[in-house]
């Protein structure tokens, strides 16, 4: 049960500076880049939800065996292949020079059909979710 007088108190780490900053710089440094070149613009965005796809995928690897999370394991599993084929979308899009395209078909394609797979990894998530909270029907029509 939570102390009493202590539900502002949890949300006190907002208010520091330390925490807005690092969102904020990458921000300016993304919009930074957009205006100098936007293959650079696009490939530092791609990135940056790559690292936080591999990093949930290695968190929840790490804190399986301490939490046996299905549903969580299930999730950074299936992010981690979206992360792996955003790097590829990444890889072949116009313009890179790592892989030979001429037409930026492949990479919006590639991109499209990876959005489908993180749709149906959401979609299908709910079947692994095993640690339902169990109250009663009245929270249902409280809202």
């Amino acid at each position: 049960m939570p102390e009493k007088g202590t539900g502002m108190n949890q949300f006190a780490v907002l208010l520091k500076r330390g925490v807005w900053l690092p969102p904020v710089m990458l921000s300016a440094v993304l919009m930074l880049a957009s205006y100098y070149n936007y293959l650079l613009f696009h490939t530092l965005a791609e990135l940056f939800s790559i690292i936080v796809g591999v990093l949930m995928f290695v968190v929840a690897a790490y804190a399986h065996k301490y939490a046996r999370d299905n549903f969580i394991m299930y999730l950074a599993t299936g992010y981690f292949w979206v992360a792996s084929m955003d790097l590829i979308h990444t890889l072949i899009y116009k313009g890179m020079g790592i892989y030979p395209v001429t037409i930026a078909n492949y990479s919006t394609q590639f991109w499209i059909a990876n959005r489908y797979v993180e749709a149906l990894l959401l979609l299908t998530a709910p079947l692994f979710f095993t640690r339902w909270t169990h109250q009663s029907p009245s929270l249902l029509f409280s809202a």
